[in-house]
């Protein structure tokens, strides 16, 4: 029979990470993605004086796409200046979630069946209590990805360099 050895599942691990994602298959971009949908589905149910409110939550939630993009493109410095962007922008788009909950606009209703009805809108913005809390969640484990990414860029090589530095101290010891 055939058995898969601990070489093979080695070497394709790391064949595996060697494989560059496009920015689509980034569970990050994703993310976005993913709160842009919800916040552009819900514009159909807002109403006039709400408007220019949700589009500023919409460009912002756009602006984080962007910004995750173009971090993808580039490297080093320019990839941290990115991930800022997007970073700024998270944190103002989850204020804005914040302050929906906190003025009422979103209901205090469970599923968005119970405040959407007939294409009408039983709460200001058409907000579940759920679809909230499901951006929230979005805005803060981008937010983790985020930073995580920045991070790891800016200590791109900081790794080497101390252990390179505790090999020479080492060898001069001796």
């Amino acid at each position: 029979m055939n058995q898969i050895t601990d070489d093979i599942l080695k070497g394709a691990s790391n064949n595996k990470k060697k494989v560059v994602r496009t920015t689509a298959q980034l569970p990050i971009f994703r993310d976005s993605s993913n709160l842009l949908f919800l916040l552009m589905k819900r514009m159909y149910h807002v109403p006039g004086k709400m408007v220019r409110t949700l589009d500023t939550a919409i460009h912002h939630a756009d602006e984080i796409n962007t910004a995750i993009a173009m971090a993808n493109e580039f490297r080093g410095e320019e990839r941290s200046y990115y991930l800022g962007v997007a970073i700024a922008n998270i944190h103002v788009l989850n204020n804005m979630l914040a302050s929906f909950q906190i003025i009422g606009v979103a209901s205090k209703k469970e599923k968005v069946e119970d405040v959407v009805e007939r294409g009408k809108s039983k709460a200001p913005c058409g907000f579940s209590k759920n679809e909230v809390k499901d951006m929230k969640k979005l805005t803060l484990r981008i937010l983790a990805q985020a930073v995580g990414w920045r991070d790891s860029v800016s200590r791109q090589g900081h790794t080497a360099q101390l252990k390179e530095g505790r090999s020479e101290e080492h060898t001069s010891e001796l």
